[in-house]
């Protein structure tokens, strides 16, 4: 015995150190010699029991036979308490999910939440014990993985344990646990660990399935988990996209910079996408505003829970047009629903939305400051107008929230400043202040109140435990004395007594009691502080009705002064409005009078004018008529009274119009402009000047070079003189002999003329063949025209009076050229090809004149036809007896072609008689209808003015409100158009008087007219267009006036005025010079009645939408049924309407049609076309 102890002592100081290395060496645990020793703060007390149960197990059972079997059992109670420490670590965090993601309608507890990210922190060395103590066990069953112990996402680097719990919680099917869901894992993105967003990138699937399913169900949370999923869904969206950004979003300038990587694309897309999230993050608390068809009453309707309460309670159909879904919207704001647990658990996400946007808000600022140094403003002009969007809500929802009287105490919100920044000012930047959320310490939230330590999450049962597993291995192996560990007088297993165990099972009991009236007390404590709770919350709450009530009262006394305020400007503009109408018809009737003086001026002008002629006239009437002398004096007499009489009135009227003149200075400005642009001719003018002088001055250096060369050739003349008087007498010794020369030259011309003679006989013969070869060739034109009308096949050929008329009398001029080629062939014989030309032309238009007089004759009536086709016949005759006289040698001079002239004059008369007409009128009168016409449509744009002027009086003094607003703007608008139109006309006049003054000649206008009588039929077809369109217009403005019209009428009217107007101005276009004046004002009026028609045009459709937005439908009062029986209806009417346009559109296609057809025939189009 005294051997074997120290043998067994070594042996068991070798387990001790054993475990000692192998399970608590590393803990740091000092537990592990004393078990009576203070457990360490970071290594649980659990620890220390093992190492002196091996101990004392190895001490009793080191001799004896049964030493195998202890440990066997020793190990199972091990793999016991592991088993149970690793359930406890594992359902610690599972536990924590749970109670903060649950169906309780009350806010997430912060200690919950945090638990979820740090709760593996305070596990994790407990877990590393007890995993490195089983080592020893070395069972491989016993020993699990690292991962499932590390629950925090710290610890864990990312979210699988997470994930693993929530997919158990039934998300889709409770409204309220999908809330707190989506607040909890807002938070573990912006908290937890970088790889949380990236584990759960994996479930994007299922949230997206999530939102979409909870968008279809409007009442309660279930929009609101719509627009939160899609919020953290566009959360990941951004962090992937962007790894460079945490998931709490907080990063340095230079870090911000590094995000861009310095391209000035990345920056734009990077605050697209910041406006994106930012967008997501504002749409969960701030919503538009009511879309419902009725003003509501104020603070009437309560959104808050229970629907009841409120005094109108819409239907739920009604709600999903009533408000778009956000937070907000969702709560009655109106009273204190954050001091409520249900106000509570939609507002607790608030802190992160707000921690977000202050963030984003900060970076957006500072991104478009960079991208405005970096592109030009109109690039960036979309992003300022979405970031001026976002500003107002950002700064709405700060404002909204540091109202709240449950978020005064959890989080300080900053104040944006009062006006957006300048991005066009870069000096603006150093002017911006980062917005900071301060969260105060957490000790200070009511949850803090209520918190445990993390320590009991981990200890409150190992104890028990502990002490279990001592109670089993005493009740297996007995006990040992506390003082002598090392017994032998216990190795045979004796039991306590029954008194021992009583003892120890009481004790246990009083523990138990201990501890169940600690946790009644800590209740009883719980309870007190949360009715404590309740009492400031109501106490808060009566604080903020009454500060609500003030507040609103406040509001009132502001409403009611900007009311005063409001109706004094009203009636302010009111007074404003009148005296600029009474302004604006003083401004009219100034330029009607002006106007008439003008027109006054004018004719006192053209008198004067007159009046001098007839002075002169009477002048030279002196000089031959001396016996008309008193007679002319006396004229003359009267004539300078006269004269002195206009002369003393146009002095008057000089004086009434000198403030008229003043406004002519105008035009005095315009053309001293011209005077500066002729200033810079002359200086151009100058410059040239300058450019001929020195021109000037090489050319007088030529000319000095000239003279030179003129010196030199007189020398040379000189020389040649004496030359000249060497070569005459060489030339009288030469004369002599130029005699005897000159016979024998003479003898040569005699026969040289013989041959001439000989000569000429031939070409006159050639003449006579090539004349006689025109003159077949012609006649072979006419037979062929002569065959092809008797050829069936023409029948079917078609042309027009007009052409057969234009074809006719180039004939006759054809002829008379002939006639005169034929005279000058006669007189020298030196006109043979103009005369062969004539032969040839004439053939050819004679001949084309009967074929196309035969086509006119099968589209007049028969007998005219027949008439016409045998004056063709007969033409053609004449011509082939005149071919054949020419053809005669001595038939020649008798051919004048008189009898062919008269027969084209028989054909062309008949083509004048069957020209169409499109006025029944003689071609003298022509001249007298146009002034008619323009006469008469100055009369009716005059009328229709007078009648707009009347409307407009008896408008304002019937109508009131917007139908006078209405009408006042229809009416001022065609009294524009008026005025354009008379603009138009006058111009129009003017432009007419120069082209007939210049076309005529020595003619007279009515010769004039008569001889573009097209022209002229043109002109009063669009003078007569222009008077009606006016006269119709006026007709329908009175009808909408007096609200029987309609408002298309009178926007189909001014269309149709444009169209006259185009029109008038076309025909006037057509022979005026383009240089002329006249023409430039006529186009100038013309887009005056143009833009006239447009403004006409918009005033009424403006005023069509206000009067229909005034008669709104109020369906307030109608029933599900009748509301869908007026739908029934609406729907059968659209059908109707369209069935009914499209007809409608058919039959103004066939109306458009009829009336091209009947304006055709009536200027002779379709002749025209058959011609060709």
């Amino acid at each position: 015995m005294g051997v074997s102890e120290p043998v067994f002592h070594s042996d068991a100081k070798r387990g001790r150190q054993e475990v000692d290395s192998e399970g608590c060496a590393k803990t740091g645990s000092p537990n592990m010699t004393n078990p009576t020793a203070p457990s360490s703060p970071e290594v649980p007390v659990t620890m220390t029991p093992f190492c002196s149960i091996e101990g004392h197990l190895d001490a009793n059972v080191a001799t004896t036979g049964g030493m195998l079997h202890a440990r066997r059992m020793l190990r199972c109670l091990e793999q016991k308490e592991y088993s149970v420490q690793y359930r406890v670590a594992l359902e610690a965090p599972v536990i924590s999910i749970n109670k903060a993601i649950n169906t309780q309608e009350v806010a997430v507890k912060e200690k919950h939440a945090r638990n979820i990210l740090t709760l593996s922190q305070l596990l994790f060395p407990v877990c590393m014990s007890t995993l490195k103590m089983s080592s020893t066990v070395s069972h491989p069953s016993l020993t699990p993985s690292p991962s499932p112990c590390i629950l925090g996402t710290h610890h864990e680097k990312g979210a699988h344990t997470f994930w693993a719990a929530v997919t158990r919680l039934p998300l889709s099917s409770n409204a309220v646990l999908c809330w707190k869901f989506c607040h909890v894992f807002h938070k573990l993105l912006r908290d937890g660990h970088p790889n949380v967003i990236k584990d759960s990138m994996r479930n994007k699937a299922d949230l997206t399935d999530m939102s979409r399913m909870w968008g279809h169900l409007s009442e309660g949370y279930g929009k609101l988990c719509s627009i939160y999923l899609k919020l953290l869904i566009t959360k990941m969206e951004f962090h992937i996209k962007n790894p460079r950004f945490p998931g709490n979003l907080q990063m340095s300038n230079r870090q911000l910079e590094e995000a861009g990587e310095n391209d000035v694309n990345n920056f734009f897309q990077l605050t697209v996408e910041m406006f994106d999230y930012l967008e997501c993050e504002l749409n969960l608390f701030l919503s538009g505003k009511p879309s419902w068809p009725r003003p509501w009453p104020s603070r009437q309707l309560c959104l808050s829970e229970p629907y009841e309460k409120t005094r109108y309670c819409p239907s739920r159909s009604e709600l999903r047009v009533l408000l778009p879904p956000s937070v907000f919207s969702s709560l009655d704001m109106s009273r204190s629903v954050s001091v409520t647990a249900a106000g509570q658990c939609r507002l607790a996400p608030l802190i992160q939305v707000i921690l977000d946007c202050s963030h984003l808000y900060d970076y957006t600022v500072k991104l478009l400051f960079k991208l405005h140094s970096c592109l030009p403003p109109d690039t960036l002009q979309g992003h300022r107008d979405r970031f001026l969007e976002q500003f107002k809500k950002i700064k709405s929802l700060f404002y909204r929230s540091s109202n709240l009287q449950y978020f005064k105490r959890l989080i300080q919100i900053p104040q944006l400043p009062e006006n957006p920044p300048n991005f066009l000012r870069a000096s603006a930047l150093s002017e911006h202040i980062s917005p900071v959320v301060v969260i105060p310490a957490e000790s200070s939230s009511p949850e803090s109140e209520h918190a445990v330590e993390t320590d009991d999450l981990v200890d409150t049962d190992v104890p028990a435990f502990q002490q279990s597993l001592e109670t089993k291995f005493d009740d297996l192996f007995g006990t040992s004395a506390p003082t002598d560990p090392f017994n032998f007088n216990s190795q045979n297993g004796t039991r306590k007594d029954d008194k021992a165990r009583l003892i120890d099972q009481l004790t246990r009991e009083i523990q138990v009691l201990k501890d169940e009236l600690e946790s009644f007390r800590l209740e009883s404590d719980q309870l007190r502080r949360a009715l404590k709770g309740r009492v400031s919350e109501l106490e808060a709450e009566l604080a903020e009705q009454s500060h609500l009530r003030l507040q609103a009262a406040g509001e009132s006394e502001f409403l009611k002064a900007e009311l005063e305020d409001l109706r004094r400007v009203r009636e302010d503009t009111e007074k404003e409005h009148r005296s600029v109408t009474e302004i604006e018809k003083k401004a009219q009737a100034n330029e009607q009078r002006y106007t008439k003086l003008k027109e006054k001026y004018t004719e006192l002008v053209q008198s004067h004018a007159d009046l001098l002629r007839k002075n002169a006239e009477v002048t030279r009437q002196m000089s031959v008529a001396r016996a008309a002398q008193d007679e002319v004096d006396a004229v003359r007499r009267e004539m300078q009274e006269k004269l002195k009489a206009a002369q003393e009135y146009t002095e008057r009227q000089e004086k009434e119009q000198l403030m008229q003149l003043q406004e002519l200075q105008a035009e005095l400005a315009s053309r001293s402009l011209e005077l500066e642009s002729f200033k810079g001719t002359v200086d151009s003018s100058e410059q040239s000047n300058k450019v001929l002088s020195t021109q000037l001055v090489a050319l007088e250096t030529e000319k000095a070079e000239l003279l030179q060369s003129l010196s030199a050739v007189e020398a040379e003349l000189a020389v040649q003189g004496e030359e000249l008087q060497r070569v005459q007498s060489t030339l009288v010794t030469e004369r002599e002999s130029g005699v005897k020369t000159a016979e024998v030259l003479q003898n040569q011309l005699n026969e040289k003329e013989s041959r001439e003679q000989a000569l000429e006989s031939q070409v006159e013969e050639a003449r006579r063949s090539c004349l006689q070869g025109a003159l077949e060739e012609a006649q072979k034109m006419i037979q062929d025209a002569l065959a092809q009308i008797d050829d069936p096949a023409h029948i079917s050929c078609t042309s027009s009076a007009d052409y057969l008329a234009s074809r006719c009398q180039a004939s006759l001029d054809a002829v008379e050229q002939l006639r005169k080629s034929r005279e000058a062939f006669m007189a020298d014989n030196s006109g043979l090809p103009e005369l062969v030309r004539a032969i040839f032309q004439c053939g050819h238009l004679i001949s084309d004149t009967i074929v196309q007089g035969s086509a006119t004759s099968h589209m007049v009536p028969v007998e005219k036809g027949e008439a016409l086709s045998d004056s063709v016949r007969s033409c053609g005759a004449e011509a082939l007896s005149l071919w054949a006289r020419m053809k005669q040698r001595d038939g020649l001079a008798a051919a004048d072609g008189g009898e062919l002239g008269a027969t084209l004059e028989v054909i062309l008369a008949a083509a004048e008689k069957l020209r169409p007409r499109g006025l029944e009128l003689q071609q003298g009168e022509l001249g007298d209808l146009v002034e008619q016409e323009m006469a008469a449509t100055s009369a009716a744009v005059e009328s229709a003015a007078a009648r707009i002027e009347d409307m407009l009086n008896k408008s304002r003094a019937v109508d009131t409100g917007v139908k006078m607003e209405v009408n006042e703007r229809i009416l001022a608008s065609c009294t524009d158009l008026m005025q354009a139109i008379k603009e138009l006309v006058l111009s129009s006049k003017h432009l007419q008087r120069d082209i007939v003054e210049s076309g005529r000649g020595a003619a007279s206008m009515k010769e004039f007219y008569a001889k573009n009588s097209r022209w002229t039929e043109g002109l009063i077809s669009a003078s007569k267009a222009v008077g009606w369109g006016a006269t119709v217009m006026v007709d329908a403005a009175d009808l909408v006036v007096q609200g029987k019209g309609k408002f298309e009428e009178l926007m189909v009217c001014s269309h149709e005025i444009a169209a006259s107007t185009a029109q008038l101005v076309a025909a006037s276009k057509v022979k005026a010079d383009k240089d002329s004046g006249n023409l430039q004002r006529l186009q100038q009026a013309s887009r005056g009645v143009m833009q006239a028609t447009a403004k006409l045009v918009a005033s009424t459709k403006s005023g069509k939408s206000q009067i229909e937005e005034t008669d709104t439908m109020d369906f307030s009062s109608m029933t599900l049924t009748q509301i869908k029986r007026q739908e029934m209806d609406a729907q059968v009417l659209v059908l109707e309407l369209e069935t009914r346009l499209q007809k409608e559109r058919e039959r103004l296609g066939e109306l458009r049609k009829k009336h091209y057809e009947l304006a055709g025939v009536a200027e002779g189009w379709g002749e025209e076309e058959g011609s060709v």
